[in-house]
């Protein structure tokens, strides 16, 4: 049986409100760099601060994740890298807009429906939730930008009319050579923390890091505009599918949802069901539910605030009955034993 602890949802992001203004307090150290390396998709999506995030592995084998974060004064930056494929629920902190910029030889990702290709960057504002899908071995750099200190920003070089586009879009079209120019100084900005982590400290040195960092932003969003990728109603219908059944799943975690119940609920045929899925993500609707499934096992064995105070009681709050059928397809998707997940919970635990 489960212990009680008070029950904290591993599953779902929480509402936030978006309140404009400055932030009081920081939310972040501006006392150098801070570098995580993580064999662990649940431990790796804690790791960015002042953010909410859900990461669902979607294919086999250990995950290895690297996270480099810098703090300026308002300002957070950072280079993310993962191993494998993944479908991420993220949430920005308030009062910011966040910019995301995938780079390297898979430089493609998706937020939302919508593809981040080398012409275009991803932006959302603090507080709302947004979703991405990123393929295996993935580098994303990431600037998150105080809302007001960047709309005076805007309003100083007369660029106003952007903050309502930033508010509404989720990806912008920008010019390669100034897409370019930012990713290089950021990634220029990042090895110097790692090599110089005290020159971070220096008021000087910090503002001028910032101030620069802003003008390449602002650089690249002189020349922005909506990205117009052409979404047909039948791909619209056939992401909102596959999201609700997502969400249908999470929403009753007590049993395996069969792929009947899901037609009957969507008004779709088996037929449909499948397509929709193999289109929007390349999987089957039963092997892509069962892995939300398994994730969401995977959170509740490695976080601290999971009720479950054993394999069996989590396994089978998701509806997993058959044990060894269960353990094999956890070791499969994670590459460890779902044991070895709850020994580390509780190492960690036991360190606090």
């Amino acid at each position: 049986m489960s212990d009680k602890k008070s029950a904290i949802d591993l599953h779902h992001l929480w509402a936030c409100d978006d309140t404009p203004g400055r932030l009081d307090e920081p939310l972040g150290h501006c006392d150098g760099v801070r570098r995580r390396q993580t064999r662990d998709v649940y431990a790796h999506a804690c790791n960015i601060t002042a953010w909410q995030q859900l990461y669902d592995q979607l294919d086999p084998g250990p995950f290895r994740g690297e996270l480099t974060e810098v703090w300026l004064d308002g300002l957070q930056f950072f280079r993310e890298y993962t191993s494998h494929a993944l479908h991420q629920s993220c949430m920005v902190w308030p009062g910011a807009f966040w910019f995301g910029i995938p780079y390297g030889d898979k430089d493609v990702g998706y937020i939302g429906r919508d593809c981040i290709d080398a012409q275009a960057i991803a932006v959302r504002p603090g507080g709302r939730e947004f979703e991405l899908s990123t393929p295996d071995d993935y580098n994303i750099l990431g600037l998150v930008v105080e809302r007001e200190a960047l709309l005076e920003h805007l309003e100083l070089e007369e660029l106003r009319h952007l903050g309502l586009l930033l508010d509404e879009s989720r990806l912008l079209q920008v010019g390669p050579g100034a897409r370019r120019r930012l990713c290089d100084f950021m990634r220029a900005a990042l090895a110097l923390a790692q090599v110089e982590p005290l020159s971070l400290r220096e008021p000087a040195v910090a503002r001028q890091l910032n101030h620069d960092l802003l003008l390449c932003l602002l650089d690249l969003l002189q020349g922005a505009e909506p990205a117009r990728h052409a979404c047909s109603r039948t791909l619209l219908r056939k992401h909102w599918v596959v999201a609700r059944a997502r969400e249908y799943v999470l929403d009753n975690p007590s049993r395996p949802v069969s792929a009947l119940e899901l037609c009957r609920l969507l008004h779709v045929s088996q037929r449909t069901l499948r397509n929709c899925f193999l289109d929007v993500l390349g999987r089957s609707p039963i092997h892509y539910l069962k892995a939300v499934r398994l994730n969401a096992v995977h959170r509740e064995l490695g976080s601290p605030h999971s009720p479950y105070a054993t394999v069996q009681d989590a396994a089978m709050a998701w509806g997993f009955w058959h044990m060894g059928q269960f353990g094999r397809d956890y070791q499969r998707l994670f590459g460890e034993r779902p044991s070895a997940t709850l020994a580390n919970r509780e190492r960690l635990s036991a360190a606090w």
